[in-house]
């Protein structure tokens, strides 16, 4: 990479965005494309996403568990772009959706219905019916209360649905904790809601499910399997029921300013030795082991180029005006909490 793209610019560039250069004359390129020749062609503001590097990381992740019922999926609501998942399908990493548009998508993309989960916080009974009657992978619930929705749609339709049952083990682990979560069902509820949905007639428990979250410490993941491995364990005890799949969610870390402090390569062998002894403790049928990376592939995958259109000199700073907004391009960085890298990508030979 150019030594001035390296140094003078931001000193983890090239780590993070290995698909950037620079020209002879100062101008970033993607892939060798300059960014001017671009914006000329498409109009800013403009998205570029890189194929080759969201293609390397579905394979980086999948290459990092040596765990043999291994199964990624991507998780949709990252990115649901249409080229995007036809990219996953390609690469057979399957689908977290988190809503009705997102399954549809999938379809699109060429996505077979049992290569989907159902995944968020609520869902219409319409949603239900819909994701039931396609007879999608399993529709995860986030509450009691669903659970019952869940019950009186296939009440309705006469179907069994494949459920996950995604619990919030009040996981805690140096600065991080999902006593907070509003995602899934507290694990002080777990016996009450697994007696209702393993001696219901309408919905069958195939999985248990994590949310995961920002997770910063890749040990998190060991304890929210033990969690998960022993109500699988208790699940099999006391309801004969086998419990084909421990979904760990996603939060797998990006790169984000300078650092990233864990990467799947990182964890991933201990992880599925680790994860493969704890389920022969406690005597259980090998279960297919998901996680569902998003930020992870798509963040650092791709840049918005937009274009300076006014400048403005305040008492004790220096202004610049583009045209893409935090409304069309960016999310608001104050409901965010968000950090983004400014290049000036058409003047790095400038030393202004």
């Amino acid at each position: 990479m150019n030594e001035m793209l390296n140094t003078k610019v931001t000193p983890y560039l090239k780590q993070r965005w290995s698909f950037l250069s620079t020209d002879e004359r100062g101008v970033v390129t993607i892939e060798n494309v300059p960014v001017d020749a671009l914006a000329q062609k498409y109009g800013t503001p403009l998205f570029v996403m890189v194929e080759s590097e969201i293609r390397s990381r579905l394979q980086r992740f999948k290459k990092a568990f040596s765990y043999q019922k291994m199964k990624v999926q991507y998780a949709t609501k990252c990115n649901s772009n249409l080229e995007i998942l036809k990219i996953v399908n390609n690469e057979k990493v399957d689908i977290d959706a988190s809503s009705v548009g997102e399954i549809m998508l999938a379809l699109l993309a060429d996505f077979k219905p049992d290569q989907i989960t159902f995944t968020n916080l609520y869902k219409s009974e319409q949603d239900i019916m819909f994701a039931a009657k396609l007879g999608i992978n399993a529709i995860t619930i986030d509450s009691a209360e669903e659970l019952e929705r869940v019950e009186s749609v296939g009440e309705k339709m006469g179907l069994k649905i494949n459920i996950f049952l995604r619990f919030n083990p009040f996981i805690e682990y140096k600065d991080y904790t999902s006593k907070y979560h509003q995602y899934g069902i507290p694990i002080t509820m777990a016996e009450q809601v697994i007696d209702k949905a393993a001696t219901s007639q309408y919905v069958k428990i195939t999985g248990l499910h994590f949310h995961g979250g920002y997770v910063n410490h890749s040990k998190v993941y060991f304890l929210a399997a033990e969690k998960l491995v022993k109500l699988a364990a208790y699940i099999k005890k006391k309801y004969d029921i086998t419990v084909k799949s421990i979904d760990l969610g996603g939060g797998i870390p990006f790169d984000e300013q300078y650092e990233q402090t864990f990467t799947p390569e990182d964890f991933g062998n201990e992880f599925s030795t680790y994860f493969e002894e704890l389920v022969k403790k406690y005597e259980l049928e090998m279960p297919t082991l998901i996680f569902e990376p998003g930020k992870f592939i798509v963040m650092n995958a791709g840049i918005a180029i937009m274009k300076v259109i006014s400048r403005k000199e305040l008492v004790d700073k220096n202004l610049v005006v583009v045209d893409g907004s935090c409304y069309s391009v960016l999310p608001d960085i104050f409901a965010a909490h968000a950090t983004y890298d400014i290049v000036p990508v058409t003047k790095l030979n400038d030393t202004n």
